[in-house]
């Protein structure tokens, strides 16, 4: 059996086996060959030839994403009052906990707070920003923010979710060589007091586009994996002549998929359909879930 079809297999059939890292060593370096393997259900993806520096700090990486959800299963899910929300609590348990690797595929950022804003879980998006250390921080257990007015707009707005009637708020964070980072946090219908998380936190940064599936556009708009992978390019920036010399292929050839896409997503200018495209990008875990 091949390690795709087990990998499908496993992912599909074996419940007990979710909280387990799927590392896959591919000979495929293109990024569609990349991203089929993720939508499989690949954790992360080694290419060869084989760096063992890098497949060092993959597999730690791995690891300690494991022994967060652990540690954070381990006393965030307990509930305060068996009796009063013991079902309760453990239906929201395990929607949260299948829940955990659907965001790791996730282009945004998300961060799970509880009442009194100590962070529950983030996905591996929100990790990246927030390891990076420049604009967020993880303080005593805290999401900060490096700046003092941001700082404390996010804090009322921690406040605001958690009240008796909370709402939602929007924390930009400047940037002086990029657009903004972007704290959309939103109240989760949860009741205080259970150990659960009441408030998630969506990073946006609005200086990186949403990744783009090829295999995922196919399937909203019923194109072939051609068109797909010319729609891609172009979401990318790239002029039909820099595609048609990507592909291999002549001007006319690109030309007459870019007619199809128009006729498929019923666009009429270049630029509605790229619009379109960004508008459609989806995470592939996401699709999976839904499907």
């Amino acid at each position: 059996m091949a390690a795709t079809e087990l990998l499908r297999v496993v992912r599909e059939r074996y419940d007990t086996l979710d909280g387990t890292p799927f590392i896959l060593v591919s000979d495929y370096a293109d990024s569609e060959s990349v991203l089929s393997l993720r939508e499989l259900g690949a954790d992360d993806v080694i290419l060869k030839p084989i760096d063992l520096r890098t497949m060092k700090l993959t597999l730690q990486a791995c690891l300690a994403q494991v022994k967060r959800l652990q540690r954070s299963n381990a006393h965030a899910w307990k509930p305060a009052d068996p009796e009063r929300y013991g079902r309760y609590t453990v239906d929201v348990q395990v929607s949260f906990s299948n829940l955990a690797g659907t965001l790791d595929g996730m282009s945004r950022g998300i961060i799970y707070l509880d009442s009194s804003g100590n962070i529950k879980n983030m996905n591996r998006t929100a990790e990246a920003i927030v390891s990076e250390g420049s604009f967020l921080k993880v303080a005593s257990g805290r999401l900060c923010v490096m700046q003092a007015p941001p700082a404390r707009t996010l804090r009322e707005a921690i406040r605001a979710a958690t009240r008796d009637q909370p709402t939602a708020s929007v924390v930009p964070i400047p940037r002086e060589t990029q657009a903004p980072l972007v704290l959309h946090v939103c109240p989760l219908d949860i009741k205080t007091g259970t150990g659960l998380p009441t408030v998630a936190v969506v990073v946006i940064d609005l200086s990186v586009n949403p990744p783009l599936s090829a295999s995922i556009i196919a399937k909203i708009y019923d194109l072939t994996r051609t068109e797909a992978r010319i729609a891609v390019a172009l979401a990318d920036g790239n002029r039909l002549d820099q595609i048609a010399k990507q592909f291999n292929v002549s001007s006319a050839t690109v030309s007459f998929h870019v007619q199809n896409l128009f006729r498929k997503t019923r666009t009429t200018r270049q630029s509605d359909l790229v619009a379109l495209l960004m508008r459609s990008s989806i995470s592939a875990p996401v699709l999976q879930v839904a499907a």
